[in-house]
C-alpha cells in the first residue's frame, strides 16, 4: 500500500508550510483554537492530528447512518467449524465441473 508512507512524507511538510503559519504570532487562528493549542512553533502538527481526529470521528458518524454496516454481523454468515473454502484455480471456483 502507497498510503502510509505517503502520509509520513506529506505530515511534516503540511504542518510545517499549511498548519504552524495559522498558530504563529498574529495569525489568523491565534486567538480562536490558539488558546488550545498554544502559539508558536510545533503548533501547526497538533493542529493537523485534531483535525484528522475530528475527519475520522465525522467519516464513522457518517458510517453508522448505513443499515448495512449497523447490521453487518447479522448479513454476513459466520463460519462454521468445519466447512471448507473452495479452492480457486485460475481465477475460477471448483463448481464440480
Amino acid at each position: 500500500m502507497l498510503w502510509p508512507p505517503l502520509a509520513f512524507v506529506i505530515a511534516g511538510p503540511l504542518a510545517d508550510k499549511v498548519f504552524r503559519p495559522f498558530l504563529v504570532r498574529g495569525g489568523p487562528l491565534v486567538n480562536t483554537p490558539g488558546w488550545l493549542f498554544g502559539v508558536g512553533t510545533g503548533r501547526g502538527i497538533g493542529l493537523l492530528i485534531t483535525i484528522l481526529g475530528l475527519l475520522i470521528v465525522l467519516s464513522m458518524v457518517i458510517a453508522s447512518q448505513s443499515r448495512h454496516l449497523r447490521f453487518i454481523e447479522e448479513e454476513i454468515p459466520d463460519a462454521m467449524p468445519g466447512e471448507t473454502i473452495p479452492v480457486f484455480a485460475h481465477g475460477h471456483a471448483d463448481h464440480g465441473h
